[in-house]
């Protein structure tokens, strides 16, 4: 156990400091840019460019008046949000009677969330979302067992606060309907079942003054396409390969081999229940999502939710191993979940490539800064030109301070490769020298390449930074 804890707050405390020390990826740009300035122009801001509702930026602008625009001033929250999953899931866990295993499950959800950087320790609403959504769902496991009416209240709360933070988090209650139907911790009776109904319809009424903006995320869903349908090969792999549960299982059956048989009767056979039904209600709820309404979600963020059935079946799965569980078993655990972490430390490199382009002597006095940021809204000629959304497809900029004006290039999708040409064709004609911020994750990198080539523009230089990359370019007759 003490071999176990040390390794967690090693790399707990190095991890932590190399993310939280990051400069800031495209999405939480934009949340820094949502959040500078007034609270009534952080509101309006987050109702007409954000997917969620403003309660999670409110949060944040009221952070910023009191830490500054810094980094972790801007992630403080979710810093705290993820901390605070990781107790109420040790809560969940002693209803639950695990035992003196909750602190492996609860190491194990923490490593899980972890393996998500851009959810865990970063300016975006999810690890907030992923909190109250635990909290929902411990408050839920309290309302089987016991009359009080304290549990159902801040059941009810806490269900509205998710869906406020993130609108796809009310999937949860997909997992909390199944809970209903397949375990048999506490008692399931008409009764309860009455309760939980009213609980929802209390979340409706709450919910109601978020309607208009639902209306108007809906609209923008199915006016572009955020994600690949769903299928059932997708359904397949997120419920049995990925994140940590394909991990989870190669590991009890290699300390099975140790062993003439796995000991399965020292496995609580509710917390296996209750921790397969929580990881596959994800990907089931957002395929049913689908199919229902003809929304595609298919984006695994959208169900962090679930990452607490990791630590569940973790528990479930040292047990079996016994008696190997007490050193061998819970550190290759760790080990298991530390690579996938480790490998997606820091999504970032906006800041470093703004720096690099803004070193003195880097750039002469006529050249033009051009931005690629990937927006999904850029596709839309006349969202581009309109100078209300110029600022938002700008964000990254913003934040780092990059002096002057500066041009939006559309996004590249086979829909816009015509427009993206265009755009590009039009800017070189204005300027003898051009600097390009641009998403690695894109191929637009390459298809300015070529177009700039094709006019007769030579790159001078091209530097990657993690996921952004800098084209400095200049025309033939320079």
């Amino acid at each position: 156990m003490a071999t176990v804890l040390g390794l967690t707050t090693i790399f707990a405390l190095i991890y932590g400091s190399r993310v939280l020390s990051s400069g800031l990826w495209l999405d939480e740009s934009i949340t820094a840019w949502v959040t500078d300035g007034g609270l009534s122009q952080c509101v309006d801001r987050a109702w007409n460019f954000q997917g969620q509702s403003p309660l999670y930026f409110i949060v944040v602008w009221g952070l910023r008046q009191v830490l500054g625009d810094s980094e972790l001033g801007l992630r403080l929250l979710s810093v705290v949000s993820t901390v605070g999953a990781v107790v109420i899931f040790f809560g969940i866990q002693r209803e639950l009677r695990v035992g003196r295993d909750a602190w492996l499950g609860a190491t194990a959800f923490a490593l899980a969330l972890w393996t998500h950087p851009d959810v865990a320790l970063t300016a975006r609403p999810y690890a907030a979302a992923v909190f109250f959504a635990v909290l929902a769902t411990f408050l839920l496991l309290r309302m089987l067992k016991t009359e009080s009416w304290v549990d159902p209240l801040g059941y009810t709360l806490a269900v509205a606060t998710t869906i406020s933070l993130h609108y796809v988090f009310a999937t949860v209650l997909g997992f909390h309907l199944l809970l209903f139907c397949v375990t048999r911790y506490g008692h399931v009776t008409r009764r309860l079942v009455f309760r939980w109904i009213g609980c929802l319809i209390c979340v409706a009424v709450l919910c109601v003054p978020l309607l208009p903006h639902l209306l108007l995320v809906r609209e923008k869903a199915t006016r572009y396409e955020i994600s690949l349908p769903p299928r059932v090969h997708d359904l397949l792999y997120q419920s049995f390969v990925s994140d940590g549960l394909m991990p989870l299982a190669i590991l009890v059956a290699g300390f099975g081999l140790l062993r003439p048989k796995l000991n399965f009767a020292a496995v609580d056979q509710d917390v296996v229940r209750i921790g397969v039904v929580w990881w596959i209600a994800g990907p089931l709820s957002i395929y049913c999502v689908y199919h229902l309404l003809g929304i595609s979600l298919n984006v695994p963020r959208y169900y962090l939710w679930r990452l607490p059935a990791i630590g569940l079946l973790a528990v479930a799965g040292i047990q079996a191993v016994y008696p190997h569980r007490l050193v061998a078993a819970p550190t290759l655990l760790l080990l298991t979940f530390m690579v996938p972490a480790w490998q997606n430390v820091d999504r970032s490199g906006w800041r470093e490539a703004i720096q690099w382009a803004s070193l003195p002597g880097r750039l002469n006095d006529n050249c033009r800064v051009v931005v690629y940021s990937g927006l999904i809204e850029s596709a839309e000629p006349g969202w581009l030109k309109d100078d209300s959304y110029r600022p938002y497809f700008l964000a990254p900029l913003k934040h780092y301070r990059v002096p002057g004006s500066a041009d939006v290039l559309p996004i590249l999708i086979p829909s816009t490769e015509s427009f993206f040409d265009a755009e590009v064709d039009k800017i070189v004609c204005q300027r003898s020298q051009l600097v390009f911020y641009l998403d690695r994750n894109s191929p637009a990198g390459e298809r300015l390449k070529q177009r700039l080539s094709q006019a007769g523009w030579t790159v001078d230089q091209c530097q990657q930074f993690r996921l952004a990359e800098v084209i400095v370019a200049r025309s033939g007759s320079e």
